[in-house]
């Protein structure tokens, strides 16, 4: 699609509905891009007023946008036009097929191989559509390119009154092959009447558009065009012939591999695809190690399309070691369209070369392009030469960490990520934290294997991280409590974890304890319960909050230093009868009213004392009554009251003591 920032549009307006129109759409506003060729890769920004611009300038502006713009500069200057004003169209022309190179993670996955070819939705071929009327030549060129991908039939007139137009020829051109493409050999007509135009842009178009269009009568056209005068209507020529007659047209392609003129050579590259010989894949191959970045650029390009699986190495090695960023960028595509079998092969042998180069670039298109053949190699390479990858540890277990059951079910013991445990297991006691890390949660990701007996020592980790990755497997993998029980399983990580895997650790223990266990859990808990600290009070609670009513709730509030079981205790003051008192009202229990004590007279004097105590870790005060202290005895008294208040809005409360 085609975006704008308003500072660069030539009409505010036009600017703001496209930006508009991609924030509908939840895409980000970018500069205004250029997207001509079918095949782009990503699109490079230029300027509105690109048309307008001295050479100078213009690479100037390319440099602010990327290297891949420079390389575009640098294809142009290799076809070398004379004009300034050809050099800019040609300059346009060539942005679209040059992809700005990424820059992923080790094991970050390129974009999808078909990224660039998938057919553009109904609002997209609408606006191009609607922008094919833009005065911006530029706009028009990216508009004709969507509307040739998309085969749009509503954009046939607009695209025919470009072509009868007199605008600029090469945009014209781009029309009769968006016509080609959308109309097949309805379009011969006009490209026949074009082959011979005075105008060599548009002879160059003709003859791409006879290619798509085939027949007889465009075989003739184009072989009339092998003797043009201008050598880049030659060597399309070469291309549309090859495109038309195959493997026929190998002695025509031949000669230009070893021309002076890097341009032929792209052309020969381009042509190779159509011829499909032994001889053409072949020299296609050796193309890829040209001297001249844009041949290598184009040879890449035409191995997408290919798909030579003897190729396979040879881009692998364009990749990792190609000193132009786009040439690896565009060989990584290339690999991508491969069909995940036929890169296993060449993936594993770059792995177990000992080229240290090659391996990120494998494992990257092994992740992107995922095999059960590919894993199961790179697992045993895993296995023999641990030391060997000791760089590339975190891209490989991604790649058998990405290992899918069969369609339709669940993996089950032997599939997916659980066939290669191993593996995993092996990288539990490592150095490095963030392979431990990584290797423990994609055990967590495993189906059959023993989670709780795999992930102990892990849960205990030194490292927090490590130890939390395990308490989130366990709780994602696991259902009910291990053998032993749960308490006893967590005790260590409660004993001495750091606070966040002590956290994820009580978080597992409120959803795994039994009521059978909960005076050991209470037990473990109690240095939380008691603590000063309240956020670690309020997790202790928290994981035991299924227990919270009846007596287990009073015992754990009793754990943390309340008093909730309530005891009748004497001697009582002037209890001749030494009984007591003679009912007790719940919570109090455990009180026996028919045993009896010794009484024990004394004077109705009696004291208060306040006396240090201790509630949810906090120093508080309670006070009890107590009998003079010369008559010798001291004895407390502990009451509870239960009341049912009546359901007002308003309630006062007035309570007497008396001694």
């Amino acid at each position: 699609m085609v975006s704008a920032h308003p500072r660069l549009a030539p009409r505010q307006a036009e600017a703001r509905r496209q930006l508009v129109r991609r924030r509908r759409r939840g895409e980000r506003p970018v500069l205004r891009h250029v997207d001509v060729d079918p095949d782009p890769g990503r699109p490079v920004p230029v300027l509105a007023d690109l048309s307008a611009m001295t050479c100078g300038r213009m690479v100037r502006w390319m440099r602010a946008a990327g290297p891949a713009a420079l390389a575009a500069c640098a294809l142009v200057a290799a076809a070398a036009p004379r004009t300034p004003a050809d050099r800019r169209s040609a300059l346009v022309e060539k942005i679209g097929a040059v992809p700005v190179p990424s820059a992923p993670a080790s094991i970050a996955p390129p974009l999808p191989a078909d990224a660039a070819l998938r057919v553009p939705d109904a609002v997209a071929v609408d606006e191009a559509v609607r922008q094919l009327n833009s005065p911006d030549w530029v706009l028009q060129a990216q508009a004709i390119a969507v509307l040739a991908r998309a085969k749009s039939r509503p954009a046939v007139a607009p695209l025919k009154e470009i072509l009868a137009g007199k605008g600029r020829p090469w945009i014209r051109g781009r029309a009769l092959v968006a016509l080609a493409e959308i109309l097949g050999r309805d379009a011969l007509g006009d490209a026949l009447a074009l082959a011979a135009d005075p105008s060599p842009e548009l002879r160059e178009a003709a003859l791409e558009a006879l290619g798509i269009c085939g027949s007889p009568p465009a075989v003739a056209a184009v072989e009339a065009r092998l003797a043009d005068p201008v050598p880049s209507v030659r060597n399309q020529a070469v291309v549309a012939l090859a495109r038309l007659k195959g493997a026929a047209a190998w002695d025509r392609v031949a000669p230009l591999l070893a021309d002076a003129d890097s341009a032929a050579v792209v052309h020969a590259a381009r042509a190779l695809v159509y011829v499909g010989s032994p001889e053409s894949r072949q020299a296609l191959i050796g193309l890829l190690a040209h001297k001249e970045p844009a041949v290598r650029l184009a040879a890449a390009q035409a191995e997408r399309e290919v798909r030579d699986p003897d190729a396979a190495p040879v881009l692998l090695k364009r990749v990792a070691a190609d000193s132009t960023s786009e040439v690896k960028w565009t060989a990584e595509r290339a690999l991508l369209a491969y069909p995940p079998l036929v890169l296993a092969g060449p993936c594993l042998e770059a792995l177990a070369a000992g080229d240290s180069s090659l391996y990120p670039v494998a494992l990257r298109i092994l992740a992107a392009r995922p095999s059960h053949e590919a894993r199961s190699g790179l697992a045993n390479l895993l296995r023999e030469h641990a030391d060997r990858y000791r760089t590339v540890v975190l891209p490989a277990l991604d790649v058998l960490a990405g290992a899918d059951p069969p369609a339709g079910r669940s993996p089950a013991a032997g599939e997916g990520p659980s066939a290669y445990q191993d593996v995993f297991v092996r990288y539990l006691s490592g150095r490095d934290t963030t392979i431990r890390r990584r290797a423990v949660e994609i055990l967590g990701q495993c189906s059959g294997i023993d989670h709780w007996a795999l992930l102990k020592a892990p849960l205990a980790d030194a490292n927090e991280g490590v130890a939390v990755a395990a308490a989130r497997a366990l709780r994602k993998a696991t259902r009910g409590a291990p053998p032993g029980g749960i308490v006893e399983y967590l005790a260590g990580v409660l004993k001495s974890g750091t606070p966040d895997a002590v956290e994820e650790a009580l978080a597992l223990l409120g959803e795994r304890l039994e009521a059978a266990e909960l005076p050991k859990a209470l037990a473990a808990l109690d240095p939380f319960l008691a603590g000063a600290d309240s956020g670690a009070r309020r997790l202790a609670v928290a994981s035991l909050d299924r227990f919270a009513d009846g007596d287990a709730g009073r015992r754990i509030a009793a754990a943390q230093g309340y008093l909730v079981q309530w005891m009748l205790l004497g001697p009582f003051p002037n209890d001749l009868e030494g009984r007591g008192m003679s009912a007790a009202y719940p919570p109090e229990y455990g009180v026996d009213f028919t045993r009896t004590y010794d009484a024990f007279p004394f004077g109705l004097g009696a004291a208060f004392k306040a006396q240090a105590a201790a509630a949810g870790g906090v120093a508080r005060s309670a006070l009890s009554i107590r009998p003079p202290e010369d008559d010798g005895a001291a004895g407390t008294t502990v009451v509870s009251f239960m009341l049912d208040l009546p359901q007002a809005k308003d309630i006062k409360l007035n309570m007497f003591w008396g001694i």
